[in-house]
């Protein structure tokens, strides 16, 4: 699809997993129960020992799956960047879980700027309950100062984090995609 084919409101969910099958269903049930639903989820295996076709095997013609060696989740997030076709990317990692209405409201916001590239949300920091299944806990505020400030606020207080923005894809198509020496805060690069 070329990038002028695209409609504004399309979404490309990225999710990267390895070694973590437990969680997958949860997180891909809350992506594909979106009220505005994604026009494409792609799932990256980065190489993983557990069997992640048979945990998804549900889901296998609502997702596109990959599977690579393992390289890290920068190069699992480029590989699937080579086949998104939404204007906008929300990158998630396999134990995340979204609100139902997360899409929506994030294109609602970003319908209210046409000229912003990211839109980002407060976000729950959640954590394993005792049934396996992820509770939501402390909500991370995403408002911060306006000014030359911002991006230091950035760096100390975890103001945001992939899970909680749309990023538009032409954003990866001039930067060349994420750096693969990043293995861990490749969303900071």
């Amino acid at each position: 699809m070329n990038a002028n084919d695209t409609r504004p409101d399309t979404v490309t969910v990225i999710i990267a997993t390895y070694n973590r099958t437990a969680y997958l269903r949860e997180c891909l049930e809350s992506v594909l129960k979106q009220s505005h639903a994604p026009a494409q989820v792609i799932l990256v295996d980065d190489g993983s020992e557990e069997d992640v076709q048979a945990a998804v095997r549900g889901f296998a013609d609502r997702i596109t799956y990959v599977r690579q060696e393992n390289a890290g989740r920068p190069a699992a997030f480029n590989r699937a960047l080579g086949l998104a076709t939404g204007e906008w990317l929300w990158f998630f990692d396999d134990d995340d879980v979204a609100l139902p209405d997360s899409i929506a409201r994030r294109l609602d916001a970003a319908a209210a700027q046409p000229d912003a590239d990211i839109v980002m949300s407060e976000h729950y920091i959640g954590h394993d309950g005792p049934d396996g299944r992820i509770v939501r806990g402390r909500l991370i505020s995403a408002r911060g100062p306006t000014d030359h400030r911002l991006f230091v606020s950035i760096l100390r207080n975890h103001l945001y984090l992939f899970q909680g923005m749309l990023i538009r894809r032409r954003c990866f198509e001039a930067l060349g995609g994420f750096d693969t020496t990043f293995l861990r805060r490749a969303a900071y690069e």
